[in-house]
């Protein structure tokens, strides 16, 4: 009720709700939501979601991972966009696989043009897996790149790897690289000849409310009478982050092909387009990550924290990504699989506070029933 006083309990029952799974957390954004639903329905937890003919719901519990105990052994509530006819579970041609509530904890770059690498990822117990084909891939290598998404993507889903049910998503070239339309035109001819498809999309270098209106119109050409793709959007400069919430407002509720799943920080970009140094400190750009999970909150979006250079250095990853997860962020950027393990760990509850908040729900629950102001 608008206005009304809650005790203690009440407020930090409330406040400890998203360990448990019972309110929607940002990392695990809404991306599959019917043109037709209300923002106010964003929070509606999943086990209350009415029926439609928009969605079917299925149940499915991850792989148990070496760093993953929460996880593994709390079932992730999958609801599949269906449109006119359900989404394969595998990314098969109908369209693509999509969950109301997805951890997106690491997110890990792979070249879609290396093999070698793109075969690693089997052996990987990843949230989300970036195949490549912008900064990643060399100029020379990007029409190889991108003829290998759908093998890439068959590849790294096989039923005997460990990435089968990680998330994977295809880095476009941005807009002002001319590229981006004949990178979709390849991707998804590439995935078609191998009958999958990609769970999402990632856009860099977005600017304006117009890269992803002009993404949005491409798709319309290449994936006719599919469910909204999931769309990761980066910001990796001054004009993307002044512009961030328009962009993020109209990529949840003004396209057509596309709906935001995430909001990614590239700082390295950032810092070269104002002329700044990175520090060990990070104090340089405390600011605007803090700005970036703002925004992507108020839009009810998960928010990707920036990359660790040093793949080597691992305590100072687990430093980085402990500081990411208390600034808000849902999940950080890796560039190794050395980093997977320690970043997912660091952005998953501990076992110690799973106990203390179900006891605390138990307490709100029962001063709930008992009629107590």
């Amino acid at each position: 009720m608008a206005g009304a006083v809650r005790s203690p309990v009440h407020r930090t029952a409330i406040a400890v709700r998203p360990v448990l799974g019972l309110l929607p957390l940002r990392n695990a954004a809404c991306t599959c939501q019917s043109r037709d639903q209300q923002p106010s329905q964003l929070s509606t937890p999943s086990s209350n979601l009415a029926p439609s003919r928009n969605f079917t719901s299925c149940t499915t519990s991850r792989k148990t991972r070496n760093s993953d105990s929460w996880f593994s052994n709390h079932s992730m509530h999958h609801t599949m966009a269906t449109g006119d006819g359900v989404a394969s579970s595998n990314g098969g041609g109908e369209g693509s696989r999509r969950s109301l509530f997805f951890p997106r904890r690491a997110v890990m770059y792979v070249p879609a043009c290396d093999e070698r690498k793109v075969l690693k990822t089997t052996t990987i117990s990843v949230d989300s897996i970036i195949f490549d084909i912008e900064d990643g891939v060399a100029a020379n290598k990007k029409d190889v790149a991108r003829k290998s998404i759908g093998a890439a993507i068959a590849t790294s889903r096989r039923d005997d790897s460990q990435s089968s049910l990680s998330e994977h998503v295809v880095r476009v070239n941005g807009v002002g690289s001319g590229l981006m339309n004949l990178d979709l035109r390849e991707v998804f001819r590439s995935c078609d000849s191998h009958g999958v498809s990609p769970d999402a999309i990632m856009l860099p270098k977005v600017e304006s409310v117009e890269h992803v209106a002009e993404l949005d119109l491409c798709l319309s050409f290449h994936r006719l009478s599919l469910p909204p793709l999931p769309l990761f959007i980066m910001a990796e400069s001054p004009l993307g982050l002044l512009h961030l919430h328009h962009i993020c407002h109209f990529a949840t509720h003004g396209t057509r092909h596309l709906r935001l799943a995430a909001v990614v920080f590239g700082s390295d970009d950032y810092l070269a387009s104002i002329g700044g140094v990175r520090t060990d400190s990070g104090a340089e750009l405390a600011a605007v990550r803090q700005a970036v999970v703002g925004v992507a909150s108020a839009n009810g979006v998960a928010a990707i924290d920036m990359v660790s250079t040093n793949f080597s250095d691992l305590t100072a990853l687990r430093e980085q990504a402990d500081e990411g997860a208390r600034m808000g962020f849902n999940g950080k950027q890796v560039i190794h699989p050395a980093q997977v393990p320690v970043v997912q760990e660091a952005f998953s509850p501990s076992e110690e506070r799973v106990e203390w908040a179900s006891r605390l729900i138990s307490a709100f629950n029962h001063h709930q029933h008992s009629g107590q102001p």
